[in-house]
This record gives C-alpha cells, sequence and structure tokens, in this order.
C-alpha cells in the first residue's frame, strides 16, 4: 500500500484496511502545505454519497506519516459511531473574535476526542509517536515560561490557558507536572484549575459517544463557557449548566 506516494508498513495497511471496511464512505488523500504534523478531515459530497477528504503532511518520518494517517482515520470512525462535537453559539465573542473562540472550541474538542484515539493507537504499538507528539506539546508549554499567560480577569481568556495545559497535563508524569508547577508558580489560579480538570478528565474517559459529551460537558462547565458553547450528541443538544446536570445522571 502507497499513500501520497508513501509506502506503508504491512502491519500498519491490514490496519488501514479494516478501518476502510467499518466507514460508510470511502477515503481520498490530499497533500498539505505547512508545519503542522496533525492533518485534516472533512467531508466532500458527490453524487456517489460522499467521500472524506484526508489532507496529510507527507514531509515527516514514515512512522510519524503511519501514525498520522491513523489518527485521521479513528477520528472518522469516531464520527460515524456517534461521538459528540462542540459547537459555538452565536455570541457576541464569536462575532468580534470569531478566530478566537473558534480555536477554543477546536482545542477543547480535540483534547477530549484525541484521548479516544491515544488509546487506539497505544493498543496498536504505536506508542513511540504518541511519545513524540505528547512530549513536544510539553515542551512547547514548559519553553514558553509564563511570559504568554495575560489577561487572567478575563474569564475567555483564564479558559483558553487552562485548556492548553490540560490538553498537556493529561499525559504528564509526576516529575512533569513538579517542572510545570515550578515555571509557572506564579499563577496559581491557572495551575489550580488544570490540574483539577485533567484529574477530572482522568476519573471519567472519554471512551464512547457519552462519556466523550460527558468530558465536554465537565470542560465547559468548570471554565463557566457555556456562553459560548454547546454540545451535540446525536439529535439531543446540551446548551446549558442546568441541561449538563440533568444529562449526567442518565449516563
Amino acid at each position: 500500500m502507497e499513500i501520497l506516494g508513501i509506502k506503508i508498513s504491512e502491519s500498519t495497511a491490514e490496519l488501514i484496511e479494516n478501518l476502510y471496511a467499518s466507514l460508510s464512505k470511502p477515503v481520498r488523500y490530499l497533500p498539505l502545505d505547512g508545519e503542522d504534523i496533525l492533518g485534516a478531515i472533512e467531508v466532500s459530497e458527490t453524487p456517489a454519497g460522499g467521500v472524506y477528504s484526508v489532507s496529510l503532511l507527507t514531509a515527516i518520518d514514515g512512522r510519524l506519516f503511519e501514525s498520522n494517517v491513523l489518527y485521521e482515520l479513528y477520528h472518522i470512525r469516531q464520527f460515524e459511531q456517534g461521538f459528540p462535537t462542540l459547537c459555538s453559539k452565536n455570541s457576541e465573542l464569536l462575532r468580534t473574535q470569531n478566530e478566537f473562540v473558534e480555536e477554543l472550541r477546536g482545542t477543547i474538542l480535540s483534547t477530549v476526542l484525541d484521548l479516544e484515539v491515544f488509546v487506539q493507537l497505544m493498543e496498536n504499538r504505536f506508542v513511540d509517536t504518541l511519545m513524540w507528539f505528547t512530549d513536544n506539546i510539553y515542551k512547547d508549554l514548559t519553553l514558553s515560561g509564563a511570559l504568554y499567560l495575560n489577561r487572567l480577569n478575563d474569564k475567555h481568556n483564564f479558559a483558553n490557558h487552562v485548556v492548553n495545559f490540560v490538553r498537556v497535563l493529561y499525559h504528564t508524569g509526576e516529575n512533569q507536572d513538579e517542572e510545570v508547577r515550578e515555571i509557572y508558580a506564579g499563577y496559581p489560579t491557572v495551575l489550580e484549575r488544570s490540574f483539577e480538570l485533567r484529574d477530572t478528565l482522568r476519573m471519567n474517559p472519554p471512551n464512547s459517544p457519552k462519556t466523550a459529551a460527558i468530558a465536554l460537558g465537565l470542560m465547559v462547565d468548570s471554565l463557566e463557557l457555556w456562553d459560548l458553547f454547546f454540545i451535540k450528541l446525536g439529535d439531543e443538544t446540551i446548551r446549558t449548566k442546568g441541561e449538563f446536570a440533568a444529562f449526567k445522571p442518565g449516563i
């Protein structure tokens, strides 16, 4: 098997073929320009009923490329299995700072949905590439130091910092946790909320559509972001703190 001119190992090709067989639409691949290691997925409508377009960076190590292919295919499978999505409300902040709101929405969603995908990659012996990815996002956090933490009195900006911390801290061990605590010692409120939310997510792993919806709700609720976002799970929507409180007992 070759994808975008890159030869795929037999073991990974078998995983890919099995994923193809589980999907309702075919997959096509497009080369991706830029430096972002993660690709992009979109559904393109065709007379035949649609196709998943997956954009991938090709100028990377073959093992990382294979991992990235699987990463995108696992996310497609999540979509077909009915995993939730996070949607933006028509808020004043969305109208005035669309890029900020959409980036925050995307980071929260990927933080949750990536966790189930990472489990699949680990079970299929891609621990090395996951370690590479998590080490890199950890380095981004620690090398930034405390210089980029600003406007913490604004709840949306505060939430953005916390989400970026949680995205990294979910994968850290005790030694790394201590390093983060030392570097950001001057920002106790960010650290407290980040570690608290990280621990909450670890106790509520998002490994199914319903548990993923709970994980999204825990993040939105903890950071008081119901003014910006709502959760869509199939035909059900969770738009407020009260609706989320009513949703949790039924899981």
